[in-house]
């Protein structure tokens, strides 16, 4: 514990003495450049396929959890977690098929290094909750069949709302790492560490 807070220090400390300092540590060649786009474009790839595979999944699932007879508790925790995840799969579509350059102004810039990576993971890991409380749901059914809930599907609500709202506050330091910093070209922004707060 106390070596791993010391190497997280001279990490820390050594990062910021280096952005104070205005160094250029980077040791990037061209190759390493080279390298870093294939795998880049292998991830993009990878990531496109997966959230098509997402959202497609996803909207088949609350076209069949429109039935009449599957409205009861579990599948609103089932329902809940498709749209989480289709929210998650088609802000990701969208981040990993937008053009780079596409309007680099500060609000757009802010939007992405503050609030998209927020949102991502919060529905994400609101998803994640809801299938958990859906667990333990079915446990509580089998453990305890003659326990009977009042307002069931009122209770189901509120701790789908808590679920969600317990992710956003928990990935709340996501938006806080990345801040809007000017690029090379004037009037535009890009993503920037936030050593402001990283080097306090």
């Amino acid at each position: 514990s106390t070596v791993c807070s010391g190497l997280m220090s001279l990490i820390t400390s050594s990062f910021c003495d280096v952005r104070n300092n205005g160094f250029n540590v980077s040791t990037e060649t061209d190759e390493d450049i080279e390298e870093i786009g294939k795998l880049q474009l292998k991830f993009n790839v990878a990531t496109f396929i997966i959230c098509m595979v997402g959202i497609a999944g996803n909207i088949l699932n609350l076209k069949t959890l429109q039935s009449s007879s599957l409205q009861s508790v579990p599948f609103m925790y089932i329902r809940s977690l498709a749209v989480f995840d289709l929210v998650s799969f088609i802000i990701t579509f969208i981040k990993i098929n937008r053009r780079k350059n596409f309007f680099q102004t500060y609000y757009v810039m802010f939007y992405k290094s503050c609030f998209e990576p927020v949102i991502i993971n919060t529905f994400f890991i609101g998803g994640l909750y809801c299938a958990f409380m859906l667990t333990l749901e079915r446990y509580l059914l089998i453990s305890r069949p003659h326990y009977k809930q009042r307002k069931p599907k009122q209770m189901a609500r509120i701790r789908i709302g808590i679920a969600l709202f317990a992710a956003f506050i928990l990935h709340i330091p996501l938006g806080l790492q990345f801040i809007p910093v000017p690029s090379k070209i004037v009037g535009q922004y890009t993503i920037g560490n936030n050593v402001g707060l990283l080097c306090r």
